[in-house]
């Protein structure tokens, strides 16, 4: 006889609702742990943009030069998990191209909650070659003062319910933004809710 595999070992079944291992709830996921990895298939966590401010996106000769503070927002509508953001990476695009990378400060989110992650600054020029359908993408943007611009998240997590814990998981965000230039701009940002998936 075969050895039974890894996912047989231990399967334990959690319902979104009052009661353990029951039907309280048709949004159900499942938790198979074996030690010492657990895996989990839990609702999708929320992000959203709530302001934007862009104060310098502007080219000398290649260098695009560019000033950009977010502020994000991260619901998780789980009702028994809870989640550890173990790194949070932030990448700034313009089309095809990334102007930086930063670091967002790592927390642990309670479920049913919703938490800020801050504001995040983008700050700094970058060398950035232009196709003639983005040259004319870019000057359309400047002359309309909005423009649009992609945060894409890169995440390491860990969900927990009681003292269950999964092992890594490594989804993704993207966030595409159309962002006014301060100052050169009637438009003003509207909230914008984010992409999330794995």
């Amino acid at each position: 006889m075969g050895h039974p595999s890894t996912r047989h070992l231990l399967e334990t079944t959690i319902v979104h609702g009052t009661g353990v291992g029951t039907d309280s709830d048709a949004a159900s996921w499942t938790v198979y742990a074996a030690s010492p990895n657990v895996y989990a298939n839990p609702h999708g966590l929320k992000f959203k943009v709530t302001d934007a401010a862009l104060t310098t996106f502007n080219f000398n000769t290649n260098n695009l030069n560019f000033n950009m503070a977010v502020n994000f927002t991260v619901r998780n509508p789980n009702r028994r998990m809870g989640v550890y953001y173990d790194d949070i990476q932030a990448n700034l695009n313009y089309g095809w191209h990334r102007l930086k990378t930063i670091e967002a400060m790592t927390f642990y989110q309670g479920h049913k909650n919703t938490s800020s992650l801050g504001t995040l600054v983008f700050k700094g020029q970058n060398v950035v070659i232009l196709g003639s359908d983005e040259k004319l993408k870019f000057d359309k943007q400047s002359k309309d003062g909005l423009y649009e611009i992609q945060v894409k998240f890169h995440l390491r997590v860990t969900f927990k319910v009681g003292i269950i814990k999964s092992g890594n998981w490594k989804p993704k965000v993207k966030c595409n933004l159309k962002v006014p230039l301060l100052g050169n701009s009637s438009q003003i940002f509207q909230e914008t809710k984010c992409n999330y998936y794995f």
